[in-house]
């Protein structure tokens, strides 16, 4: 897949799991972009599966580099993307987190890759392609 990606971090933490079926698409995007906030949500994932007694933190530090380097750029969040994903969140009764994504992709005229099927589901409602991690 050409054109520009928004890569969510569901789906970041299906790639470095080995899981996901968005590598073929990730690997042909001209650019691959996430917002600021990705960096964090993955870094809690992994914070979770060690506390859960499931990885090693060498084990996660490799994996937080492995997913950080996913997106060529990391999007800062403006005051005006925080109020459009505060808005569509509250029309959509979802997480502002989440709609950071969405607006972004909408913002940038691209694909979105998640593995959240929920989130997949909105982004769809707003004509936004879903590539499915």
């Amino acid at each position: 897949m050409s054109g520009v990606l928004v890569v969510d971090a569901s789906a970041a933490m299906r790639m470095v799991g080995g899981e996901g079926r968005a590598e073929s698409a990730v690997e042909g995007a001209d650019k691959v972009i996430a917002p600021a906030v990705f960096a964090a949500e993955v870094a809690n994932a992994l914070w979770k599966y060690v506390h859960a007694g499931q990885l090693g933190v060498v084990n996660v530090v490799s994996r937080l580099r492995h997913a950080l380097a996913i997106p060529d750029e990391l999007e800062p969040l403006t005051q005006a993307g925080a109020a459009a994903a505060l808005e569509a969140a509250i029309y959509a009764d979802h997480p502002v987190y989440d709609m950071i994504y969405i607006c972004l992709a909408e913002r940038e005229g691209a694909a979105l890759v998640t593995a959240d099927r929920r989130l997949a589901e909105l982004a769809e409602a707003r004509a936004i392609e879903v590539v499915h991690a």
